[in-house]
């Protein structure tokens, strides 16, 4: 942890600033809110000059990610806004075989399925990046070489170190943490969701 960030105020700005928007029903405005806080505070607390993620650098995105309903509300509004209604469907298709590929496989055995995100685009690239999950923005490694080798190497059963900013990770997990705290608050439903199935249902809905 950093001897200076502070994430139980991290956790108590993030509720505080999202209950507004949740009481007026505004979930993707929650989700932004918490979103640009906490890169507020990532600008301010963390140093990224050592962080090798960058474009086309998707090793990682065939995790399970959880997602609270803002979260993907957000992510499904902008798909919404950007997307021709064919590339929607498409993408439609794409999630659906995801979730339905994933929705039963732990941790480790969605890594070595080797399942990548559904928002990938041909390059590797994040399509929904401007609103991709806190929990997304939290992974981060010093050495992408690293990454690479730590997914072999669980092929393998054994497990390699991956080096990482740990302020970032803490910054933006303390703001997962306090959006659901707000969910909470507003007596709404705070559980967490897998990415795929939590957007496919939201772009459901909206039809």
């Amino acid at each position: 942890m950093s001897p200076l960030f502070d994430s139980k105020q991290m956790v108590v700005s993030v509720e505080r600033a999202a209950i507004p928007a949740l009481l007026k029903g505004e979930f993707a405005a929650a989700a932004l809110t918490a979103q640009a806080l906490a890169e507020d505070s990532h600008l301010y607390w963390s140093d990224s000059s050592h962080v090798a993620c960058g474009p086309g650098c998707d090793r990682c995105c065939v995790v399970n990610v959880a997602v609270l309903a803002p979260e993907s509300e957000a992510i499904a509004r902008y798909l919404q806004q950007e997307l021709s209604p064919s590339a929607l469907g498409a993408l439609r298709e794409k999630l659906t075989i995801l979730h339905d590929q994933t929705r039963w496989l732990d941790d480790e055995e969605r890594i070595l399925a080797n399942h990548r995100c559904a928002f990938l685009d041909e390059g590797g690239s994040c399509s929904v990046y401007p609103v991709r999950p806190l929990l997304c923005r939290s992974v981060n490694s010093t050495n992408a070489d690293d990454c690479h080798t730590a997914m072999s190497m669980l092929a393998l059963g054994e497990n390699h170190p991956i080096i990482s900013c740990l302020v970032q990770k803490e910054i933006f997990e303390a703001a997962f943490i306090g959006l659901g705290q707000a969910l909470k608050s507003c007596g709404l439903d705070d559980r967490s969701f897998r990415l795929a199935g939590s957007v496919l249902l939201r772009l459901n809905e909206s039809d």
